[in-house]
């Protein structure tokens, strides 16, 4: 009989070779990325995708807008399908980024017909799946098959995905990608550090909710942390950030309460202060931070890869965390509640 979560551990647990596989890529790719880029005659870049991809277009709208100096957004894919507060108001002189595990998602595929219908003519696409529909609509796809995998919840693709939005801001940047080596190394010292920190937390179903805290760029990871624990774990979880969670979601907080915040090198003195406050409260502290380390019950500080600031590392700790809540839980993450790997509208 096969164990519950056995193939989502999986997943979580090879996801480094994908991030090396990714990286890689993106090296291979430098070239055509940067002169793609140089032949766009553009004025915003809005970036889309859906469920989990939606909280990666949060993530990259900031790295490609401070990368670029041009004004990026996020929005997610069901923003594009019908005529009022539609996106973009001048597709003729926007790029859109359709970013998808699959490439098959029906809102995405519509979200690029829809731009096109408008006028717009620069399309990129972001995905584990080369041959995908989505990436056959792309001017340029950044794509990588290894990221993919067939389980419902997204852990190996969505770090995946989330290593080639920050290779490619690398790349527009002007910046050098970390070595392969480097991100590898990295990569599987997180993996065994999360292990000995949940090891160290214990039992993990005695928390009534998991609250997850980022900002800027670690906000839409955040978000993604949010809903690992609900789809994984069927878990109360909600995600905030950093300094808006004063303004009434720290009311929730009491010795019941798992506040995970996920601290990326911009975090300032500011934000982390609202970690005092919150282990003042009760709550008990998991940070995982490639900034800034403060005082907290448990931390579990990665190793940043040629200084790349590789954002994928702060996933696997909130991968593992959901998956060992589920398994506490005898939940089985392979067989997500109400969920399928691609989500196909009925009129398609």
């Amino acid at each position: 009989m096969t164990a519950l979560g056995s193939d989502t551990t999986g997943d979580i647990e090879g996801q480094v070779s994908a991030w090396r596989a990714v990286n890689e890529m993106l090296a291979s790719k430098a070239d055509d990325i940067r002169q793609a880029w140089a032949d766009l005659d553009i004025d915003e870049v809005h970036i889309t995708g859906c469920g989990s991809v939606n909280y990666l277009s949060q993530t990259a709208a900031p790295l490609l807008q401070d990368a670029t100096g041009v004004p990026c957004s996020a929005a997610p894919g069901s923003a594009y399908l019908g005529d009022a507060g539609w996106p973009i108001t001048r597709p003729k002189r926007a790029l859109l980024i359709v970013a998808s595990r699959s490439g098959e998602t029906s809102e995405m595929l519509k979200a690029a017909a829809s731009f096109s219908e408008r006028g717009g003519e620069n399309i990129w696409c972001i995905t584990t799946r080369s041959q995908s529909s989505l990436a056959g609509l792309a001017d340029l796809v950044i794509a990588e098959d290894e990221g993919y995998e067939p389980s419902v919840v997204q852990t190996r693709s969505f770090s995946s995905l989330l290593a080639m939005v920050q290779g490619l801001s690398i790349i527009l940047s002007g910046g050098t990608l970390p070595t392969s080596e480097s991100l590898a190394l990295a990569g599987r010292a997180v993996l065994a550090e999360a292990d000995s920190i949940l090891n160290e937390l214990g039992p993990i179903e005695r928390f009534e909710r998991i609250i997850v805290l980022g900002s800027r760029v670690g906000f839409g990871l955040a978000q993604e942390g949010q809903l690992l624990m609900n789809e994984m774990a069927l878990t109360d979880s909600s995600s905030h950030n950093l300094l808006d969670f004063r303004h009434g979601p720290i009311s929730m907080v009491d010795e019941l309460t798992l506040v995970v915040a996920l601290l990326d090198p911009s975090v300032t003195d500011a934000e982390t202060a609202v970690l005092d406050d919150v282990s003042a409260l009760g709550a008990t502290m998991l940070v995982i931070t490639m900034g800034p380390t403060p005082t907290a019950d448990h931390v579990v500080a990665l190793v940043d890869p040629d200084n790349t600031g590789q954002l994928a590392l702060l996933m696997p700790t909130l991968q593992k965390l959901a998956l060992r809540r589920a398994l506490r839980r005898g939940v089985d993450p392979d067989v997500p509640r109400h969920l399928s790997t691609v989500v196909i509208l009925e009129d398609d």
